[in-house]
C-alpha cells in the first residue's frame, strides 16, 4: 500500500522517518501516545519506509526530575544524529510552546522534511518560534486563534486524528451478545459508555446525569491510571455507574457492546482536539453523541453516526433518541474517511508542498 504522497518520497530517496513523542512507548493507549504510535504504524506499514520512534523512558516520564529530563532530551538528541533520518515528525506531550519548540531545535539535526503536530493548544509565548519553525511545517487540531501570535502566520495546517478501521471494526450479533455475556451484561440490556480519565476537566456530571435520566445501563471505562481523581470515581459508583477501571487491550471488544458512545468533554486541556475514541466508536458502527468539542464540529458536522450537544438536556434527549433506534445506518462509513493511512499520507504530502 501506497500513501499519497509517498511516490515523490520514493523518488528523493527518503527512506528514514523519525516520530518523537515523549510518551511514544508508554500505556495506556490514550491521546497524544496513541497518536504517535499509531502514526509510525502507518509508515511502517506501507513497507517503504524505515520508521523510528523515539521517546522518552518510562522512569523520567512518570517520576524524574529536571536534570532527569535534560539527560534524556540528550539522549534523544545522540540517537536522532546517529539514525540521520529524512523527515523528522514530533507531536510533543506537553503544551508548553517555548520548551518543545527549544527541544525540536535540538532535534531537528539536517533532516529536511520536519513536521511538528500540536494536539492541544499551547500553552506560553514563543518569542523566538519564526526562526526554529522555519522550514516546518505545523498541524494542530485547535483553532488559530488559540496558538500564540508568532505561530499564528506560519505555515499551519489543520489535522484530523485517525483510527485503525481493521482492528476497529463491526462485530456480529452473536459477537456482540457472547462480549457483552464476558463483561457481565445481558444481550438485551441498553448500554451507553463513555472513555476517559477520572477528572474534573471531563464533564462528568453529564455522565451522572445520563444514570439518572436515561433508560440504559451507563458504563464508564477508565485504565486506572495514578492521576483519575478518587472522589470522582466514588460519584460515579454512588450514582450507579458502572466502573471499568482497568486496561483493555482491545478496545474493540468494549465499543462493540454499546448501543451509544458519549463524549461528555468540553475543557480543551483534557483531550486531544479530535478524540480517538469518537472515531473508534464510529468504526465499530457504534453511534456517538458528542459534545462540540476542540475540532469535532468543523471536521464531522452532519455526518451520519454523529450528533452534537451545547447543552446537557439536549444531550440527554439525543441519548435517549438513539438507544430507542434499533437500526445504526452505517456509522463505520464516517470512520473509512479517517484511516491512519490516509493521515500519515496528508502530513506526508503537506511536507512535500512546504519544501519541495
Amino acid at each position: 500500500m501506497m500513501l499519497m504522497g509517498e511516490a515523490e518520497i520514493v523518488q528523493k530517496e527518503m527512506k528514514k522517518i523519525a516520530i518523537i513523542s515523549e510518551v511514544i512507548n508508554l500505556r495506556p493507549n490514550e491521546g497524544i501516545r496513541k497518536y504517535g504510535r499509531e502514526i509510525a504504524n502507518a509508515f511502517e506499514t506501507s513497507k517503504r519506509f524505515r520508521v523510528y520512534r523515539i521517546g522518552f523512558s518510562k522512569e523520567v516520564i512518570e517520576g524524574g526530575n529536571g536534570l532527569s529530563k535534560i539527560r534524556e532530551i540528550i539522549k534523544c538528541r545522540r540517537k536522532l544524529r546517529v539514525i540521520d533520518a529524512d523527515v523528522i515528525i514530533y507531536i510533543p506531550s506537553s503544551p508548553r510552546i517555548m520548551n518543545n519548540l527549544l527541544k525540536f531545535f535540538l532535534w531537528q539535526g539536517k533532516s529536511k522534511w520536519k513536521a511538528i503536530i500540536l494536539l492541544q493548544p499551547p500553552k506560553g509565548a514563543a518569542p523566538f518560534a519564526k526562526r526554529i519553525l522555519r522550514g516546518v511545517k505545523l498541524f494542530t487540531q485547535f483553532a488559530s486563534d488559540q496558538l500564540p501570535r508568532s505561530l499564528c502566520k506560519g505555515p499551519n495546517k489543520l489535522i484530523p486524528s485517525g483510527v485503525n478501521i481493521s482492528d476497529f471494526k463491526p462485530v456480529t450479533e452473536t459477537e456482540r451478545n457472547i462480549l457483552r455475556m464476558q463483561l457481565g451484561f445481558a444481550p438485551t440490556d441498553r448500554i451507553v459508555i463513555s472513555v476517559g480519565h477520572l477528572t474534573e476537566g471531563r464533564n462528568l456530571d453529564l455522565i451522572i446525569r445520563l444514570s439518572k435520566s436515561v433508560a440504559a445501563r451507563i458504563v464508564f471505562v477508565t485504565s486506572g491510571i495514578s492521576w483519575d481523581d478518587p472522589k470522582i470515581k466514588k460519584r460515579l459508583k454512588e450514582s450507579g455507574i458502572i466502573l471499568l477501571d482497568r486496561y483493555f487491550e482491545k478496545m474493540q471488544d468494549i465499543y462493540s457492546i454499546a448501543d451509544c458512545y458519549v463524549f461528555p468533554t468540553r475543557d480543551s486541556k483534557s483531550a486531544i482536539g479530535m478524540p480517538l475514541s469518537i472515531l473508534e466508536a464510529l468504526s465499530c458502527n457504534v453511534p456517538v453523541v458528542s459534545s462540540r468539542f476542540g475540532v469535532l464540529n468543523e471536521i464531522l458536522a452532519d455526518r451520519k453516526g454523529i450528533a452534537f450537544f451545547d447543552d446537557d438536556e439536549t444531550a440527554i434527549r439525543l441519548v435517549q433518541e438513539t438507544i430507542s433506534d434499533a437500526h445504526h445506518h452505517d456509522c463505520r462509513m464516517v470512520a473509512l474517511d479517517f484511516d491512519w493511512s490516509k493521515i500519515a499520507g496528508l502530513i506526508i504530502s503537506e511536507m512535500i508542498n512546504l519544501n519541495g
